[in-house]
């Protein structure tokens, strides 16, 4: 209930009210916000995260990750750090082309990429992801029954060594629909992981599980 009242303040253009020892709660209800919402205003709750929660540095950097200076730099760093809870983002985006070249999240388990040199990809590629779920899938009983179709959304970590955790809906029709598309995801096998620099990296993926009747 809490995080549903912060959310109906923002989205209304109301700041709530809070305690300085409640501060790193807030964070934390806001950061998943800013993650996970599919509100049209986004973006503003994204905006007020950053701004209340985050302190942001700027440095250039050399190909080999080292700082430098603007003359000799490969990629300009940016660095955002919570002020109190546990996040770390940082984004490289080459000077030359001013395109973002690998962007990720620091937590005390793993650094999770959400730019990365290539993509992470499921064995077989997308035509043995799609006969994965067409064998895997079974439509609950009861979204059958109501006709409830649409695709749900799932997020999760492809971790370095293929794993799959931190699975979370985004979106989704109906909580039948998405408690299935969940189990189906867990229940993958490893997939071949993202790298950067030819080395493994965690990295996320949305990936949608489409439902429908024929």
């Amino acid at each position: 209930m809490k995080r549903l009242l912060i959310g109906l303040l923002l989205l209304t253009g109301i700041q709530p009210a809070m305690s300085q020892d409640d501060g790193c709660g807030k964070c934390e209800m806001l950061r998943e916000e800013c993650e996970y919402s599919v509100s049209p205003r986004k973006e503003e709750v994204c905006a007020f995260f950053r701004q209340e929660c985050l302190q942001t540095d700027t440095a250039y950097v050399s190909d080999q990750g080292k700082i430098t200076t603007p003359a000799n730099a490969e990629a300009i760093q940016v660095v955002a750090t919570s002020k109190c809870i546990d996040f770390k983002e940082v984004k490289e985006i080459e000077k030359k082309s001013n395109r973002e070249i690998r962007s990720f999240q620091v937590s005390k388990n793993d650094t999770v990429y959400s730019v990365a040199d290539h993509s992470p990809v499921f064995a077989g590629g997308d035509e043995a992801l799609l006969k994965y779920f067409s064998n895997s899938v079974k439509y609950p009983s009861s979204a059958r029954e109501k006709k409830t179709t649409g695709t749900v959304y799932v997020k999760c970590v492809i971790q370095k060594n293929g794993a799959i955790s931190s699975v979370k809906v985004v979106r989704g029709p109906s909580p039948e629909l998405n408690a299935e598309a969940v189990r189906v995801i867990k229940a993958m096998p490893a997939w071949k992981p993202a790298t950067f620099k030819k080395q493994p990296v965690s990295m996320y993926m949305v990936i949608p599980v489409l439902f429908s009747l024929k």
